[in-house]
């Protein structure tokens, strides 16, 4: 009955949509009250309402048809109370004063004689009661997800009822704390650090899942050395920069489950920490390998351009008013174009310093471009106007004048382009940034429990 009511509204009101629809929807509810359709009513004359709170047709037609739904939503509840029914009870008072609430919204009040609230606190006390015992039954028999269900009921009736709130979560959350701590046992740190940091993030400290979400964190951990690379292109230290940069993005991936710690794999440089203090020997070691370096340096490329100079004046014809001439003179002008570019072929390898297996395996092969495109005039640039012409003293059928809006605006894009190039430095940089990057994004992708 509700569905064919609710479909009923929606045909309604989209039918009345539009300009002064607050009328039509008023005038539609006025005859559904007619018939006694007091809920299709209230609705409509509700809708119309909020689309304009002063129709002062409408908020009398909602409070009369309001009161007559919110009576009848009330005579529900009693009939239920008087038979017993302790859960329709509860819900039909529920339903009621929601509707109550709703009108109240837009300015609308209604007469509820206040012994239902008696009645009320009556029923639900009892029904809670009910439903409280046979929550904590089902607790006691660690059948969760039932006992769950039931506490988020007595909460969302009445958040304050005994402790039911605190039933709730452990409801929720002690079967994950079980199932955190099967994690652990079964070597899966990483999902039993994320189960335990939910439970202390939404429950609190609950039971000692602090100190088992730390001891996972510490077994997760895998201790990353990064071996110096192995350089085989024509340019010296960037096996150094890439290996300082990708160290520092490991250090600010935010991965918590990844910690760099220093490492040197020659033997003269483990004499000489050994002699100062005993190295830490990592779970892994990160090595890398950059195959190759290439560069363009490019050449900056010039080309003569022939266009027109618009210019404008003005003059006063034989009645005295100002008019304009537009003409357009053969110039030149000069288009430039340059590219660079760099690349770098890149490998690397994540390996268990105990068993020697591969983690991971990566190549990267990445370039890094530049390119200029700008035009130069040394006359007036707002006025120049792309085009042809093939005589510059002397007209021509082959001459073209191209003023259209996007042509005109697409050489003055060229004009207030930008004219220094990257330096090949600076694109080298911005490469190595690239592959370090890349690079953390697979030691941090990198799950030894997948």
């Amino acid at each position: 009955m509700k569905t064919i009511t609710r479909i009923i509204l929606f045909i309604t009101i989209a039918a009345v949509s539009g300009s002064c629809a607050y009328k039509r929807l008023s005038k539609k509810a006025s005859e559904f009250e007619e018939k006694g359709m007091y809920t299709e009513a209230s609705e409509l004359y509700y809708q119309s309402v909020l689309k304009k709170s002063s129709f002062i047709d409408a908020r009398l037609g909602l409070k009369r048809t309001g009161q007559r739904v919110v009576d009848s939503k009330f005579s529900d509840f009693t009939k239920a109370y008087n038979q017993g029914n302790n859960k329709q009870a509860v819900y039909y008072y529920l339903e009621a004063r929601e509707y109550e609430k709703k009108l109240n919204s837009v300015g609308v009040e209604l007469t509820v004689p206040p012994y239902y609230e008696e009645y009320y606190n009556e029923v639900k006390g009892t029904y809670l009661d009910d439903k409280y015992f046979e929550g904590k039954k089902e607790l006691n028999n660690e059948n969760f997800s039932k006992a769950e269900e039931i506490f988020r009921e007595i909460v969302n009736i009445d958040n304050s009822y005994k402790d039911a709130s605190e039933k709730l979560m452990i409801s929720v959350y002690e079967p994950k704390y079980r199932k955190a701590s099967s994690m652990m046992g079964q070597e899966k740190y990483r999902s039993a650090y994320y189960t335990f940091d939910e439970i202390l993030k939404n429950y609190g400290d609950y039971k000692n899942a602090s100190e088992l979400k730390a001891e996972s964190l510490d077994k997760a951990t895998i201790q990353i050395g990064v071996d110096d690379f192995k350089n085989s292109s024509n340019r010296s230290n960037i096996d150094d920069q890439l290996k300082t940069r990708l160290i520092q993005e490991l250090n600010q991936s935010g991965n918590p489950f990844i910690k760099v710690v220093q490492y040197k794999s020659s033997p003269k440089a483990q004499s000489f920490q050994h002699a100062r203090k005993k190295q830490i020997q990592p779970d892994a070691i990160l090595t890398g390998h950059i195959l190759s370096y290439d560069y363009d340096m490019g050449r900056l490329k010039k080309q003569n351009k022939r266009g027109y100079l618009r210019i404008v004046t003005e003059y006063k014809d034989e009645e005295g008013n100002t008019q304009t001439k537009t003409r357009y003179k053969k110039v030149t002008y000069q288009e430039y174009s340059m590219n660079r570019g760099v690349s770098i072929n890149f490998n690397f390898q994540l390996v268990d310093t105990k068993t020697n297996e591969i983690f991971l395996t990566k190549n990267f092969n990445l370039s890094n471009n530049d390119q200029l495109h700008y035009a130069k005039y040394d006359g007036k640039k707002q006025n120049l106007v792309p085009g042809y012409w093939k005589y510059q003293n002397s007209k021509s059928d082959e001459d073209v004048i191209n003023d259209s809006r996007r042509a005109i605006r697409s050489l003055q894009s060229l004009l207030s382009a930008r004219q220094k190039i990257k330096t090949y430095e600076s694109l080298t940089n911005e490469l190595i940034g690239t592959i370090a990057n890349r690079t953390v994004e697979q030691v941090n992708s990198y799950n030894p429990e997948q």
